[in-house]
């Protein structure tokens, strides 16, 4: 068990992702003493100061020993910076009120004001969104059995050697210039940018995780 605990030192002192790092910190959390995954949680955090995943694990490890001050220092470092990210409910409320995604917007927006409960532009995006909840629905026309449109039907158009001409079907019209509520190129980018990093961690942590698990297995043997 020591071995496996000191390959995962060495797996943490050459650098990896904070990510990464924050896989293997759990994995000696379970197998070595705290101050060991301390030392190595605050080198990693110096490498990666703004990673909330770190500092919030720290947080963790320093309340569990009871050292309350240095836990209260990385959960307010890491509450800083979620602070920081916040907006993005914000701008995710606009994207799907763009998309008439009524109740999503909401949702987002509530989740924003939860942390800026007084952001005028919040407000006045929640403001709309329940007008539109509100706004009674267009009215339908009912015809009334045995009623009949007396209005004689239009007669066709005649003229010499032609005959009757035969109406022709209106073309629909065109779309209106700047309605169209597709997400842009940019969005899709970013979209699929974040998706290929997500994937790309997940295996690598599946990876890492397997090997890991084969040391400890080969450990045992001996």
């Amino acid at each position: 068990m020591d071995a496996y605990a000191s390959l995962l030192e060495e797996l943490l002192a050459a650098g990896p992702s904070p990510d990464t790092a924050c896989v293997l910190l759990k994995k000696l959390k379970e197998v070595a003493e705290p101050s060991r995954v301390i030392r190595h949680g605050e080198e990693a955090v110096r490498r990666h100061p703004d990673h909330v995943g770190l500092r919030t694990l720290l947080s963790e490890i320093h309340l569990e020993r009871n050292q309350v001050g240095m836990a209260e220092i990385h959960a307010e470092k890491a509450a800083a910076f979620l602070e920081e990210q916040v907006s993005v409910f914000k701008l995710q409320a606009r994207i799907h009120q763009r998309q008439g995604s009524t109740i999503k917007a909401e949702e987002c927006l509530r989740k924003f004001l939860a942390h800026h409960p007084g952001d005028p532009e919040a407000l006045r995006i929640l403001e709309e969104l329940s007008t539109t909840h509100d706004a009674p629905p267009a009215p339908k026309e009912v015809s009334t059995p045995g009623v009949m449109d007396t209005e004689a039907p239009p007669r066709p158009l005649e003229g010499p050697g032609t005959g009757a001409r035969a109406a022709r079907p209106l073309s629909p019209a065109p779309p209106l210039a700047g309605t169209s509520i597709a997400p842009s190129d940019s969005e899709y980018e970013a979209a699929a940018r974040e998706a290929r990093r997500q994937e790309k961690k997940e295996r690598m942590i599946q990876v890492l995780e397997g090997w890991l698990s084969r040391i400890q297995e080969e450990g045992h043997g001996r």
